[in-house]
């Protein structure tokens, strides 16, 4: 973990995104506490939207996509 987090909430973020990104799996231990945490219904938001990450990031990847330096803001 990246320091100590401000919040149990955020360190169980923390724990279910990492776990789900590094191993595309969660194990129950930490499902469990995210249930527990968010409810079924904001578990299922916070797989959604890792998923999106995902897609996002692995996009970006495969086109090696970059931010232009010298571009203006808002250009």
């Amino acid at each position: 973990m990246p320091g100590r987090l401000p919040s149990p909430r955020l360190s169980m973020l923390y724990d279910f995104a990492h776990e789900l990104l590094t191993t595309q799996r969660v194990s129950a231990r930490v499902f469990a506490q995210a249930s527990e945490t968010f409810g079924t219904e904001g578990v299922v938001e916070l797989v959604g939207l890792l998923g999106y990450y995902a897609f996002a990031a692995m996009t970006l990847n495969a086109f090696e996509m970059t931010i232009e330096t010298d571009a203006a803001p808002g250009a």
